[in-house]
């Protein structure tokens, strides 16, 4: 047996000696996928990986859905690229149960190109720092987190990246059937794209528009009908995959021929949307062109620039930033309009004012919240109704958008993710949104 030499073994701290302890429920689960038989065998083709966690007590109605990128997978919610804890805590710590999707053939969801398909090209170094941290916006981008020579860092952030489906149109479809068996499973949840998955967003909208309560799509891929290298071309739009639209279209060139304003989409009809944009990021510019999609559509859709609210710096990676928050006690009062989650808070303020005050800026988020508050008081009905009703129809009605977007306006609190937990900026409204049934990991607060 070798002896351990104690003399020259120098102690060394654990690395997770430091990281912070939390008491939560976690778990995970597939999402499985049709048999197809190739050479008299029968396969899965395109499982969905799942992982959710729950904190002790969950405050927040609805849980909330992460859907990673192209060609990466779910861990890009859960930590960033030097090191700090992603969106997936954060959310976590303001009282939503949270579950990360591996879409098919990313992840932990297997691919075998016998079975999905052949994938597509591999993602470059190159190609990385054109899309994060490009050269031209090296100036403006302040918040990245590692520079290139960091070679160490930049190698942690690549390993992610893996294969993708060479056909957009099939991997949106198998996307979409696994999130919307997902929501079947989980009920009436808020679903937060990433880039290449933003498609994935709408798709869903389409299947089950009774149980997506909100999308917050961050740096969605766009505008409409464009094409992005090395992952595919948005032939219906915004998707590459068909859509129910009203009246109906039988092809993708029939889509691209029509009159923009008549592509209605009737299972998005006032579905709340927040198209969210970094200052830096080549993606920006694709906003105003995906949110008018949306409205044409039927959404209640609208763009966040990150700028408008006085937060600079972030790119296309705007999730793994240097002012995301960090761990600890976070106050929104600590930060002042100059991280992501005061952005959010201050778009808050902003919607409960109403059309004619929505541009009216706030000083400081004290002011917001103070603001808020004070609108929340007068609007309470609004958290006293239902979630999302099942008929659409419903939903069209001033009232029924009214009653959606407030669902929106409580994610976008902690769409950085946190500055500051929904009970403190919302007074008694966990008293009036009980835990829901359907969901067994969800626990009244003691």
């Amino acid at each position: 047996m070798n002896q351990i030499d104690e003399s020259n073994h120098v102690a060394r701290k654990s690395f997770w000696a430091d990281a912070p302890l939390r008491t939560s429920r976690r778990g995970q689960f597939w999402v499985t996928a049709e048999r197809v038989t190739i050479e008299g065998q029968a396969y899965q083709r395109g499982p969905m990986f799942v992982a959710w966690e729950a904190p002790e007590h969950v405050t927040q109605p609805l849980p909330i859905v992460l859907v990673h990128g192209g060609t990466f997978q779910g861990t890009e919610w859960l930590d960033t690229p030097d090191g700090r804890p992603g969106w997936a805590q954060r959310l976590l710590e303001s009282g939503y149960a949270v579950f990360i999707v591996d879409r098919p053939g990313h992840g932990r969801s297997p691919y075998h190109p016998d079975v999905i398909g052949p994938t597509g090209p591999p993602f470059p170094y190159a190609r990385a720092k054109q899309v994060y941290f490009s050269d031209d916006a090296a100036a403006a981008q302040t918040q990245w987190p590692f520079a290139e020579a960091d070679s160490a860092a930049f190698d942690a952030f690549m390993a992610g990246y893996g294969p993708m489906p060479a056909d957009l149109a099939a991997s949106q479809v198998m996307d979409a059937d696994r999130l919307a068996r997902l929501l079947d499973r989980i009920g009436p949840s808020i679903v937060v794209t990433h880039s290449a998955s933003g498609p994935d967003g709408w798709l869903l909208g389409d299947r089950r528009p009774g149980l997506v309560a909100a999308i917050v799509a961050i740096e969605p891929m766009g505008p409409p009908f464009s094409a992005t290298p090395g992952i595919g071309a948005l032939d219906w739009g915004l998707t590459a995959a068909p859509v129910t639209f009203d009246p109906p279209r039988a092809s993708a060139a029939e889509v691209r021929a029509a009159d923009p304003s008549a592509l209605r989409i009737p299972a998005l009809a006032g579905l709340p949307v927040a198209v969210v944009t970094g200052e830096t990021s080549g993606f920006a510019p694709f906003g105003p062109a995906i949110v008018e999609f949306l409205v044409n559509a039927g959404a209640a859709a609208e763009q966040l620039r990150l700028t408008d609210h006085g937060v600079f710096g972030n790119g296309h990676g705007l999730i793994y930033e240097k002012n995301l928050p960090r761990c600890g006690d976070v106050r929104a009062a600590e930060y002042r309009g100059r991280d992501v989650a005061d952005a959010g808070l201050l778009m808050l303020a902003g919607e409960f004012l109403g059309e004619g005050d929505r541009d009216r800026r706030c000083d400081d988020v004290d002011d917001a919240r103070a603001r808020l508050t004070q609108d929340i008081g007068r609007e309470q009905h609004l958290a006293d109704r239902p979630v999302v009703r099942q008929h659409r129809e419903d939903d069209v009605r001033p009232e029924g958008v009214a009653r959606r977007r407030h669902h929106l306006k409580a994610v976008l609190v902690v769409a950085g993710p946190r500055a500051v937990p929904c009970a403190d900026l919302m007074p008694g409204l966990g008293e009036r949104r009980p835990a829901v049934s359907w969901s067994p990991w969800v626990t009244p607060a003691r």
